[in-house]
């Protein structure tokens, strides 16, 4: 049964990673990332006046040199392959891994992936279904970057793929890219996005989809430096998902900074009755301007309320936010805080129970 919360109030911002600790004392986790590329049909489109194909693949070439060489790569397509032949439940088939994840893929990530032309379906859910044979068998933080430019075509569902897989155990984070995309597509992959606990970010052409791509990189590269814990009161590293989200105590400021396009997380434990009170204080230049976004949600995503606010350019530009609500059972409720901005903002954070 899903926990509740009444909130209300006004703004609050994002989050970020946490890592295992250890006496004390935190150290980076080996980190894996798959880049699921679409190359289906639409992939073969003009945009600039170049293939959308080979501007994504242009993108991901550059992006791979700030990646790294300490966090394993590797690569699946889908859609690369049609045989007019073929009934359309064989061709929906068309998903493959080229670059198995491992240290030391660049070159070969770079030099497959220029190989393939677009050509078939959209098999997203079953491009997904194959993270677990995808990423080796060790314990260790999992990313998958999905860059498409449509939705499932095949008659998959891949919220719901990604939902067996949490049920079976899997962990893995999903950031996803909409690469000129339709609405339509947009909405599927904000909820692959939601559902895989990652960010969704948006690019109408190749600088967008080359920045986007860099947002995701630094986000994962963050994720997996070594830090201090916030034992003492210092700092803690936000969740990039509900799994990840660290545990924030009463009465302690906790200091980060976060990054346009970034999707952030913190877990409170309220007890039947308890009224919470987060308090934000921002850093920012004056002349920022961004919207930002606080949606709350209990153990099984279950989301339990939300909030938005503006800064700059004509709205009231404010630098102290905060949000109120009282437990109605003992319950873990999560914060999920996103925005979008141009610049990098920091924040001070710090939540009362009474």
């Amino acid at each position: 049964m899903a926990k509740r919360l009444w909130l209300c109030g006004g703004f609050i911002i994002f989050c970020f990673v946490f890592v295992m600790c250890i006496a004390g004392v935190c150290f980076a986790e080996d980190a894996y990332v798959l880049f699921l590329l679409d190359a289906s049909g639409s992939m073969s489109e003009q945009l600039e006046g170049k293939v959308k194909i080979d501007i994504a693949k242009e993108a991901l070439s550059s992006v791979l040199s700030e990646i790294p060489d300490d966090i394993a790569l590797g690569m699946r397509v889908y859609g690369a392959t049609y045989d007019q032949t073929l009934p359309e439940e064989e061709n929906c088939k068309a998903t493959e891994l080229i670059v198995p994840i491992g240290k030391g893929t660049k070159d070969s990530i770079r030099s497959r992936a220029f190989s393939y032309s677009p050509k078939g379906y959209t098999p997203i859910a079953l491009s997904l279904s194959k993270a677990p044979q995808d990423f080796p068998s060790v314990d260790a933080k999992r990313y998958i970057i999905l860059i498409s430019d449509g939705k499932e075509t095949c008659g998959g569902d891949p919220v719901a793929e990604i939902n067996r897989l949490k049920l079976m155990g899997f962990k893995v984070v999903i950031h996803t890219v909409g690469f000129n995309v339709d609405e339509q597509t947009r909405l599927q992959l904000q909820q692959i996005a939601s559902a895989g606990g990652g960010m969704y970010l948006d690019a109408k052409n190749s600088a967008e989809l080359g920045s986007s791509l860099k947002v995701i990189v630094e986000d994962v590269r963050k994720k997996k430096e070594f830090t201090t814990t916030a034992v003492e009161g210092k700092m803690v590293e936000p969740g990039s998902n509900i799994e990840t989200a660290p545990l924030i105590s009463a009465g302690i400021k906790y200091e980060s900074d976060m990054l346009p396009g970034e999707m952030l997380f913190y877990k409170i434990q309220a007890k039947k009755g308890q009224e919470i009170e987060v308090l934000l204080q921002l850093k920012k230049s004056e002349e920022a301007t961004g919207i930002f976004y606080l949606n709350t949600f209990d153990r099984d995503y279950v989301e339990l309320g939300g909030t938005q606010a503006f800064f700059g350019r004509g709205a009231v530009v404010a630098n102290r936010m905060s949000l109120t609500g009282r437990a109605e059972e003992d319950s873990d409720i999560y914060l999920r805080l996103k925005g979008d901005f141009e610049e990098k903002i920091g924040y001070a954070i710090k939540v009362g129970l009474k």
